[in-house]
């Protein structure tokens, strides 16, 4: 609660007559409001107006500091703040706004209260002040709206950046756990080179190997596979690998390639027994050490493309002058910084910008 602080006419006149905002208006019209205010003292946390009610009265400020602090989801921070020499509450020709948290008082905070009721007074007998009230108004509507624009721009951009986060996790996890799986592949890979080493292969037998690899290498892997004709096509090469006394857990890797119960069929001919398995145990590392390599380079990709797209989208590393910019490739990565969004919708955006579209010019950011 405040406390009516007692104090003479002439006590507050002085003080206005010092009041930065009002200070050089006529001596009648600051003798008037000292007349016909109620000086008051706030204690430092105590409330002067609580949110959701409309001030009752204009605040003019002699000392302290009064504050309304917002959290709209970026954290808690002051919106507007009223200091020595500023007015505050509500003032003539005002629209009543409700504040939209409690007023505090955030240091012992005196001022002098001129009651809502006395404002029809106070425009005809305070025209001077009137008018600075005025002004005082509408800079206090601009501040108002330049912290909710700052506020708009903070959640956005913490949206914004919650989403970039996300698409970089996804490639970033993929290329971890395919590292990892790497790390396995060599060591499997060494062990069956070493094993195929002490078997001493013919000629024909090594060349028969190196031609399958070649194959896996080199002829196109089956496209647009379904889920369930990808599962078929490993189940009968897992079962190929198991009538011919080779491990099947071999067969993921190379059902991924281009090869073929024939290819298969052809290899067994030249080779056998324990030759086959450890040639194609070897064989099958080699794949799964190709497919991971080509897995993290498209993820690393990924996030070079996701990175190059912010530092284009914000102009980070640009000079501060007007350049061209080409509109399709704004618009493109404007709409791939959404694409969370998009997902989130489950809506489909297509970018059709004509051809000979002019590039514009922008100032830097």
């Amino acid at each position: 609660m405040s406390t009516t602080v007692a104090s003479s006419p002439d006590s507050i006149l002085e003080s206005l007559m010092r009041h930065k905002a009002l200070g050089e208006a006529p001596q009648h019209e600051l003798e008037w409001l000292a007349s016909n205010g109620t000086l008051l003292l706030y204690e430092m946390n105590e409330v002067v107006t609580m949110k959701g009610q409309h001030a009752p009265a204009m605040l003019i400020v002699f000392s302290g500091h009064l504050v309304i602090r917002v959290d709209r989801g970026a954290g808690s921070h002051k919106i507007i703040e009223w200091k020595d020499g500023d007015v505050g509450g509500t003032m003539p020709y005002s629209r009543g706004a409700i504040p939209p948290n409690d007023v505090i008082a955030e240091e012992q905070t005196r001022l002098l209260s001129i009651r809502k009721e006395l404002f029809g007074d106070v425009t005809r007998e305070c025209p001077t002040v009137t008018a600075t009230l005025v002004h005082l108004l509408l800079d206090r509507a601009r501040q108002f709206r330049s912290s909710d624009l700052r506020d708009e721009k903070l959640i956005s951009l913490g949206k914004l950046a919650a989403g970039f986060a996300h698409e970089l996790n996804n490639p970033a996890t993929a290329v971890i756990s395919n590292a990892r799986q790497l790390k396995t592949s060599i060591a499997e890979a060494a062990r069956a080179t070493r094993e195929l080493g002490s078997l001493r292969l013919a000629d024909s037998q090594l060349d028969a190997i190196a031609d399958l690899r070649d194959v896996c290498m080199t002829r196109p892997a089956p496209a647009g596979l379904s889920s369930i004709d990808r599962a078929e096509r490993e189940d009968a090469i897992d079962e190929w690998l198991a009538t011919h006394g080779v491990d099947p857990s071999r067969g993921a890797p190379l059902a991924d390639t281009a090869l073929t119960i024939a290819d298969l069929d052809a290899l067994a001919a030249q080779v056998g027994g324990e030759t086959l398995d450890v040639g194609l145990r070897w064989l099958a590392s080699d794949c799964m050490m190709r497919s991971l390599v080509t897995d993290i380079e498209s993820a690393a990709v990924r996030i070079r493309g996701l990175v190059d797209t912010v530092k284009s989208f914000s102009y980070m590393d640009r000079a501060l002058s007007a350049e061209p910019v080409e509109l399709a490739k704004g618009i493109s990565e404007s709409v791939a910084l959404l694409e969370p969004k998009r997902r989130e919708k489950n809506i489909a955006v297509l970018v059709d910008v004509p051809g000979d579209v002019p590039a514009v010019m922008l100032a830097g950011a």
